[in-house]
């Protein structure tokens, strides 16, 4: 899963087959202000790294790269 790369620490990972710890973690998240106020925080910051023009700029070099045959190469062409 990308849910790490993408959260961060921002995040509470449970595996997904473990009701269990998914509930608790729910739990915690919900019944926790101290918890919660600091993920919201963490957030924010991780949402930073992630700005809009970047995301335009990857997405659109991605779809450029599939339409002009580089599928799998950087912009130096070196494979991936």
């Amino acid at each position: 899963s990308a849910m790490p790369e993408v959260a961060g620490r921002a995040a509470l990972f449970v595996d997904p087959g473990q009701t269990e710890d998914l509930a608790l973690a729910l739990v915690r998240r919900t019944s926790d202000p101290d918890l919660r106020r600091h993920l919201a925080d963490l957030g924010q910051d991780r949402a930073r790294e992630f700005p809009w023009d970047r995301a335009v700029t990857e997405t659109w070099n991605a779809y450029s790269g599939l339409l002009n045959g580089s599928c799998g190469e950087d912009s130096l062409g070196t494979a991936r």
